[in-house]
């Protein structure tokens, strides 16, 4: 078969030359570009490299000048240290020196340091008696007031009269304590009450164990648990303690009374009371409170209102309250407290 193809045309040979110099020129021209983004990353990274080289060596100049920094504010606090001590031991050796060439004649000084300080110890000691004998502890108040009697004779400082009324006041002390070891007083006698007045209010309480508490039963549980608390005070003499527990006591009561209906004067619970202790106070002058005190709320003359209901615990607890008992200081501890010593 004969050959039908053409030959090459000089105008097809220039165009096919033409893309072919097109074809090298691009892919010469890709080639840099590919180069040139190469030497590009090679210098980001360099950059980062010296960038994070920089940081690490100004990391480590701050640390080194802290580190500096710290040693030398520690040495110039050691310096100041060891020159205050040099100073102190200077004073010391002159106020040593001054001491050494003082004169010796300080009689009346010493005379005056000694009666202040045997002044100061007894009133001291004494503070200590009157805090045991506010607490109730007869036998330590007793063996403490018997050693400062003791210690008198061996004071100094101390004026032979002082001397004198101190050892009298001491010894009325002794005698008045020794009384009311024999005899129940008055924190006593408001700890036996308040205990009557705690086992009749469990009689009042109707609940069983199996059962829930009512509310009547709880008032009066509260109440009895008030009353504890107080008898805890009245047991260590902190009658501003035992006083605030005997109120919650009274609310209690007075809300059950309320609860059933019933209806309460205070005013009049407070009179009674007063006028009760008033009696009392009458009847221990002339020696006759026994037989001529009358009970306001009972009319029955040296009685005491009996515990049958409700009402008459409360009527208790305003007597407890209107006649708490006082701490009587110690005839000792007043001659410390007058204004002359």
């Amino acid at each position: 078969m004969p050959n039908t193809k053409k030959p090459d045309t000089p105008n097809a040979k220039a165009i096919k030359a033409n893309l072919e110099e097109l074809d090298a020129k691009f892919t010469h021209a890709k080639e840099t570009e590919k180069e040139e983004l190469k030497k590009q990353a090679e210098q980001a990274r360099m950059v980062l490299m010296r960038l994070q080289w920089l940081v690490i060596i100004l990391l480590a100049g701050g640390l080194l000048w802290l580190h500096l920094s710290f040693t030398s504010v520690v040495d110039k606090v050691d310096e100041r240290l060891a020159k205050m001590d040099a100073v102190d031991t200077r004073l010391n050796d002159m106020d040593d020196r001054l001491f050494a060439i003082t004169p010796t004649d300080t009689h009346k000084k010493t005379n005056k340091d000694e009666i202040s300080k045997d002044i100061q110890f007894l009133k001291i000691e004494l503070a200590m008696i009157s805090k045991l004998f506010e607490q109730g502890s007869y036998d330590d108040t007793l063996t403490a007031l018997q050693a400062i009697d003791y210690q008198l004779g061996q004071m100094m400082g101390i004026a032979p009269s002082v001397k004198s009324a101190l050892s009298n006041s001491i010894k009325t002390d002794i005698a008045y304590i020794n009384t009311l070891k024999t005899q129940p007083d008055a924190w006593q006698a408001h700890i036996i009450k308040m205990r009557d007045m705690q086992a009749f209010l469990r009689t009042q309480q109707t609940s069983t164990p199996n059962t829930p508490l009512s509310r009547d039963d709880i008032l009066l549980h509260d109440a009895n648990m008030m009353l504890s608390l107080a008898i805890s005070s009245a047991s260590v003499r902190d009658r501003g303690l035992m006083t605030s527990y005997l109120q919650e006591a009274r609310s209690q009561l007075e809300s059950h009374i309320i609860l059933h209906g019933g209806k309460i004067d205070p005013d009049s619970l407070k009179r009674q009371s007063k006028q009760k202790a008033t009696d009392a106070k009458k009847g221990e002058k002339n020696n006759e409170s026994t037989n001529n005190s009358t009970d306001i709320r009972t009319g029955q003359i040296g009685q005491q209102v009996a515990l049958n209901t409700i009402d008459d615990a409360l009527f208790w607890v305003y007597d407890l309250l209107a006649n708490s008992p006082k701490n009587k200081e110690l005839s000792s501890v007043l001659m410390l407290k007058s204004p002359q010593n």
